[in-house]
């Protein structure tokens, strides 16, 4: 089993800036790319790429990115850059807002469960790192707390069958008979910790996938 959560980040993102639009999105079960573009004015499905380009100015956005930097590092023009996260931070103020607090700070920031990554002040990441921790860190917690969760609650007739994690994935390996319990309680158990760890602002979603390697459930 590879189990995954769905948007964790900007899932976080939503609880840390409190943006009642975003929160909106999530809650309603849209897809918050495909959603958020329908908000820029352009309607698109899954499939279509400009989801890519939207995901990137997204991420790039509360992570710190200026156009330019977006520009580079996903290969998308400067002036649709610019265009785009112009509409990213006026669709979510909220958003603006809280990112704007954060790259202010100058000791240390913070993740959802207090852990301190003190920052550099005169280091020329200091905000981008101000920026990724509550959301990194954050993501860390909740797949810490989930681990413990899933050893706590192991009931099966089976050694524990977790044996890999890797950012926001959860692998498992047990015995196929076992499979479709241990997905489902996977499934419930990663779901349950996020949303409780952001006072069930956002109803976090995970993906578990029954597999024969890793690769089949990427």
């Amino acid at each position: 089993m590879v189990g995954d959560w769905t948007a964790q980040e900007p899932y976080l993102h939503a609880y840390y800036s409190q943006d009642e639009t975003l929160i909106s999105i999530i809650n309603g079960g849209d897809d918050i790319y495909c959603a958020t573009s329908e908000l820029f004015g352009k309607p698109i499905e899954k499939s279509d790429p400009h989801r890519q380009i939207v995901k990137a100015v997204y991420l790039g956005s509360i992570f710190g990115l200026t156009p330019n930097g977006m520009s580079a590092r996903y290969d998308i023009p400067v002036d649709e850059c610019e265009q785009l996260q112009g509409l990213f931070w006026k669709t979510f103020p909220g958003s603006e807002r809280w990112c704007s607090r954060q790259r202010k700070k100058m000791s240390y920031a913070e993740t959802i469960m207090g852990r301190r990554q003190w920052l550099n002040p005169y280091g020329r990441q200091r905000e981008e790192n101000a920026l990724n921790t509550p959301h990194q860190g954050g993501g860390a917690d909740i797949l810490k707390i989930s681990l413990a969760e899933l050893d706590n609650g192991w009931d099966r007739d089976c050694p524990f069958g977790i044996v890999h994690q890797n950012h926001d994935e959860i692998v498992a390996d047990v015995p196929e008979k076992y499979a479709k319990d241990v997905a489902h309680f996977m499934q419930e158990t990663m779901e349950k910790v996020g949303t409780d760890m952001v006072g069930g602002l956002v109803q976090f979603k995970a993906d578990v996938k029954i597999c024969d390697n890793w690769l089949e459930g990427k």
